[in-house]
């Protein structure tokens, strides 16, 4: 069951070690609300939710790219829940993400993304 690609790299991305603590009561002791601090949770899920989606489409894509097997290219029919469709959209109670513009950010912003882009080797960070 752990052969899926999706949970190889759930699993693979965390990171051994203790439980982080709580960031609740320092954060209001900084002065956030508790309602600012929910929507920091409910960001932090959704991050979590679709970066690993991300990961698995970029590799499957570069995979492509490169004419090697992604899944899909050999005579291999995929089976069980390596076959499974990986469901769209956001889980219940996620919210949507409103990415901005790069054209249109800040010029601080724009600079942190050209440096993401230019560390990262990738053409166009995503503006999450």
């Amino acid at each position: 069951m752990l052969n899926t690609a999706p949970t190889l790299v759930r699993l693979n991305s965390i990171v051994p070690g203790p439980a982080m603590r709580d960031p609740t009561p320092q954060l209001i002791e900084l002065g956030w609300s508790q309602e600012k601090i929910e929507k920091l949770k409910t960001t932090l899920d959704a991050l979590n939710y679709g970066n690993p989606k991300f990961l698995i489409l970029i590799t499957a894509f570069n995979e492509a790219w490169h004419e090697r097997d992604a899944g899909g290219r050999s005579n291999r029919t995929l089976q069980g829940r390596d076959a499974e469709t990986i469901p769209y959209g956001l889980p219940k109670g996620v919210s949507k993400f409103h990415l901005i513009d790069p054209d249109n950010a800040p010029e601080r912003t724009q600079l942190v993304l050209r440096d993401i882009r230019d560390a990262s080797l990738h053409h166009g960070p995503a503006t999450d």
